[in-house]
């Protein structure tokens, strides 16, 4: 079941972080950093998938939502919990990550939907220097 949380699960320790400049190519970079991770932790097959598709979405988001500037970064996260793996992607932007009811000819707007449907759980929660922080989780 996927539940939006503001809460973040006490159970999960952190495998790492990476801050990185607000550029086009930030939501590779993050989708390669993370993916890496998440192979050295036994993450394989669909989760994997999963995982490289949501953390694109959620880094994405924060490209185009987040604040802009070169003094900007963003900051991802991987952490873990003995059932799975979780995603954070912290933004300086202020605002609240709310899916939106994408009409069919529309080229975007659908990223939360993914993460709402592949995830285990996702959700928000202040950010650790302001902003605000998206995260999910999923099983492997």
């Amino acid at each position: 079941m996927t539940n939006v949380s503001r809460n973040r699960a006490p159970d999960f320790s952190l495998v790492g972080y990476i801050h990185m400049r607000l550029d086009q190519t930030m939501p590779r970079r993050a989708r390669s950093w993370v993916v890496g991770l998440a192979v050295q932790y036994g993450c394989g097959g669909d989760a994997l998938d999963a995982i490289r598709l949501l953390t694109s979405e959620l880094a994405t988001n924060a490209l185009r939502h987040g604040a802009q500037g070169e003094e900007h970064k963003v900051r991802v996260a991987l952490l873990r919990d003995p059932k799975g793996l979780r995603v954070e992607v912290n933004d300086r932007g202020a605002g609240i990550p709310q899916p939106r009811d994408a009409d069919t000819a529309d080229e975007d707007g659908r990223g939360l939907f993914l993460v709402a449907a592949l995830a285990r759980a996702w959700g928000h929660r202040p950010g650790y220097d302001g902003g605000t922080t998206v995260w999910f989780e999923l099983d492997t």
